[in-house]
């Protein structure tokens, strides 16, 4: 059985509002059920995207029953992205935690955010770490090759339209939180933790690699590097991201292409946009067929 949570959130609190972000999860939804035959795609969207309701959907998508025959699980976001400070050093980079921002986003409310940490004790579960379950993850924010679109530089005119980037700058997230921490107050001014050039020219072009070992049944494929912006642009006469649109389109033409296909058409796909999707996993799952 096939099942996904799609999450996506154009409207903001505190922040630059988006315009693609629903359009991305009816886009994808369909995608899902008419073409890969996804028999449950659930959505949270806008405000009823709480971390709670996020964090307890997961759990539920993740469930799987002992007489299920080849489950394969989903989960999608489209909205904001940022990066916190790291407070559990697991982070060896970079010393941030890339995070996807909820509607009422601020960098001072923990429950306002999901971080890469918060999904890595998610999928922590028997189903996954025995192998009885496929996920694959798919984020469209920015910051997000780690994870799991920016705030502060909300956007920038190209001819006569916007393209918005889905990020929530660190410096803007730090304007409401009462900076005691000198090196919070060092990270607000976008200072890397390693002094290594080589290392943060890497970071910074999404060339950055860090050899670990990954599951045979678990995939991101991200929208950027943890580094860049997924753009928010108009497409087509809409708003799309930019990385979820052509994740669709070339899907739609080529339904049995591999993960490593995908990733290879995609980054041609959005070149124009500066960004760099990002694909993680073990060789084997990579050459999988998409969604099997």
């Amino acid at each position: 059985m096939k099942r996904s949570l799609i999450v996506a959130i154009n409207s903001y609190e505190y922040e630059a509002d988006l315009r693609g972000c629903l359009n991305d999860a009816e886009l994808l939804s369909n995608l899902l059920i008419t073409q890969y035959g996804f028999h449950d795609v659930g959505t949270l969207v806008e405000n009823n995207a709480t971390r709670e309701r996020i964090l307890h959907a997961l759990t539920n998508l993740l469930a799987v029953d002992d007489d299920e025959i080849d489950p394969v699980r989903h989960f999608h976001f489209s909205g904001h992205g940022s990066r916190v400070m790291d407070r559990d050093n697991d982070e060896i980079i970079d010393q941030a935690d890339e995070v996807l921002c909820l509607s009422d986003y601020r960098y001072s409310n923990p429950q306002s955010y999901i971080k890469d940490d918060d999904l890595r004790e998610a999928f922590n579960i028997p189903s996954l770490n025995s192998g009885a379950c496929r996920l694959y993850v798919t984020l469209d924010s920015c910051h997000s090759g780690t994870g799991t679109r920016s705030v502060g530089e909300s956007w920038v005119k190209i001819e006569e339209e916007f393209e918005y980037d889905r990020e929530v700058s660190l410096a803007a997230s730090l304007a409401d939180f009462k900076l005691g921490d000198e090196a919070l107050a060092r990270y607000a001014m976008g200072r890397e933790a390693s002094d290594d050039p080589s290392l943060q020219e890497q970071a910074s072009n999404g060339t950055l690699n860090v050899a670990r070992v990954e599951p045979d049944n678990h995939l991101l494929f991200s929208g950027c590097s943890s580094a860049q912006k997924c753009k928010d642009a108009p497409i087509n006469g809409g708003f799309y991201g930019a990385f979820t649109f052509a994740f669709v389109e070339i899907l739609r033409s080529n339904p049995n292409i591999s993960w490593r296909a995908l990733h290879q058409q995609t980054l041609d796909n959005v070149k124009n946009y500066s960004q760099n999707p990002q694909l993680e996993g073990s060789e084997i799952t990579k050459d999988r067929p998409v969604f099997s």
